[in-house]
C-alpha cells in the first residue's frame, strides 16, 4: 500500500465517521459548514504529520524521514483532503 492510498483511504474514513458515528456525529452537525471544513482538514493534516513521525521514529515504512518523503506527505495530505470533501458531499445526510 502506499502513502497516497493510505492517504486517501484515511480521509474517506474520516468523512464516513464524521456522517455515520453517532457521538460524532451529533457533535459535528452542531458546527457551521466552515467549521466542518476546518476539523476535517485539522483531522488530515493530523494524520499526515503523525505517519510522517512515524516513519521518522522508524515504526512504519510508509513514509521515508527526508525530503522526497516531506513532498510525498504533502501530496497525500492534498489527496486526502480532496477524497474527504467528495465523500462528505457524497454521502447522503440524516433527516431526524
Amino acid at each position: 500500500m502506499t502513502s497516497e492510498t493510505l492517504s486517501t483511504t484515511a480521509g474517506m474514513i474520516l468523512s464516513l465517521v464524521f456522517s455515520y458515528a453517532p457521538v460524532v456525529r451529533d457533535k459535528f452537525e452542531t458546527l457551521n459548514p466552515n467549521q466542518k471544513r476546518a476539523v476535517m482538514g485539522i483531522c488530515i493534516i493530523g494524520v499526515g504529520i503523525a505517519s510522517f513521525a512515524l516513519g521518522c521514529a522508524g515504526l512504519t515504512n510508509y513514509v521515508t524521514c527526508d525530503q522526497p518523503g516531506m513532498v510525498g506527505v504533502i501530496r497525500s495530505v492534498i489527496d486526502a483532503l480532496v477524497a474527504n470533501q467528495a465523500m462528505f458531499l457524497l454521502t447522503p445526510k440524516r433527516n431526524d
